[in-house]
């Protein structure tokens, strides 16, 4: 009895989960993930690195702990093509994809 106590113990994970708020969907599937890996005996933190100012969901309800981490500016994120134009077809066009670069930059500057 004691010995199968032992190798749970060992099977338990520290998981941190990255998961900037791109989009509800985004928070949505990583929030789902996180519960999953809570309900498997592992302990979950979420990190949100707040790209979007506005959105503070974090789609899950079994983590033990949420950590939002915002810029000391605001992000350009409401700049990116996705947000500006949802339904333009070209959303993968390498000046949206590097101006997204750009602002994930935004949180590795001073804050």
């Amino acid at each position: 009895m004691i010995s199968i106590n032992i190798l749970d113990a060992r099977r338990k994970l520290k998981i941190l989960i990255n998961s900037p708020n791109v989009g509800y969907s985004h928070l949505q599937f990583q929030g789902k993930l996180a519960d999953t890996l809570v309900e498997a005996g592992h302990d979950v933190h979420i990190l949100i690195p707040m790209w979007n100012q506005v959105d503070y969901t974090n789609g899950t309800k079994k983590v033990q702990r949420v950590l939002r981490y915002s810029t000391i500016t605001p992000t350009l994120y409401h700049e990116i093509h996705w947000v500006t134009a949802p339904f333009d077809s070209n959303q993968m066009d390498p000046k949206v994809l590097n101006k997204m670069l750009n602002f994930t930059g935004q949180f590795c500057i001073g804050s």
